[in-house]
């Protein structure tokens, strides 16, 4: 008997076992839809995107359902609005009331002005704050540039690239980091707009932009919502909903394609087989 009741004690408690692990964890559950791309033994963020072309595919198709979906495009814009409203106020303190009041004259008038916000005198900076939070969104990232006479070059992120063939630098699509570190380098560009069709990026046509001015000043701007503290790139908020939003479409496409059909009047005439059309 008293064997008997080991047995059973020892199958009662692996059976509590399993139900106080996480479900999650069991790879053998027949009710959890299988995951590809998720390795057992951990991996840095940047392993999820590995390949260059996948952050630009995702890039790319996140750009297309904000021109052509009708909900996330709207919502999108709303967001920037919401986010931004006035624009960011710039608020010296620098403990003269009088200098104080100065430099906000100076940057009304500055920040309104595109000839000395863009180097293409086109965007005030206003312009550029929607730019750059919308690309964050959609794109994944957008890098900011200082240059020498005040004004902030915009890069997007499919003009930034790793060479086609292995280089013994540290490069991560585009972003060189100092090796054995996490210490940004340069961030290598392109320097005419890329080809779509082509698939070879060679270094000689890229150009790299130092991360440290020579008095050790940040002179690259990354905005990106990263999520990990090891992640190089941006990744688009349009990665979860990119399943959900293409059944969307499908969707309202069939149901207006059902609404047409429901509307159209048939009229059917009846006639005799001896009928003369003349």
């Amino acid at each position: 008997m008293a064997r008997a009741r080991a047995k059973s004690s020892n199958g009662m408690d692996s059976i509590l076992q399993e139900r106080n692990d996480y479900l999650m964890a069991n790879r053998r559950n027949a009710q959890s839809r299988r995951r590809k791309g998720v390795p057992s033994q951990g991996a840095p963020a940047d392993y999820h995107y590995r390949n260059q072309g996948d952050w630009l595919w995702m890039s790319e198709l996140a750009w297309d359902m904000y021109r052509n979906n009708m909900i996330l495009g709207s919502i999108t814009d709303r967001a920037v609005e919401n986010q931004l409203q006035g624009g960011f106020a710039y608020d010296p303190q620098t403990g003269d009331a009088k200098l104080d009041q100065q430099l906000k004259e100076w940057w009304a008038e500055v920040s309104i002005d595109p000839r000395q916000c863009d180097p293409g005198a086109d965007l005030a900076f206003r312009d550029q704050e929607e730019i750059a939070l919308r690309a964050s969104l959609v794109s994944g990232d957008i890098v900011g540039v200082p240059l020498e006479d005040g004004t902030v070059d915009l890069i997007e992120g499919q003009q930034i690239r790793s060479p086609s063939r292995p280089t013994k630098e540290a490069i991560v699509h585009g972003f060189e980091y100092v090796p054995g570190t996490r210490r940004l380098a340069a961030i290598w560009v392109l320097k005419d707009d890329v080809n779509p069709n082509s698939r070879q990026i060679r270094k000689q046509d890229l150009r790299p932009i130092q991360a440290w001015d020579d008095d050790g000043e940040k002179s690259i701007f990354h905005v990106a919502f990263k999520k990990r503290t090891r992640q190089t790139r941006g990744i688009t908020a349009y990665a979860p909903l990119f399943d959900v939003a293409g059944y969307n479409d499908d969707v309202q496409f069939l149901k207006m394609v059902q609404s047409r059909a429901a509307s159209m009047f048939v009229f059917v005439r009846k006639r005799a087989t001896n009928f003369d059309p003349a």
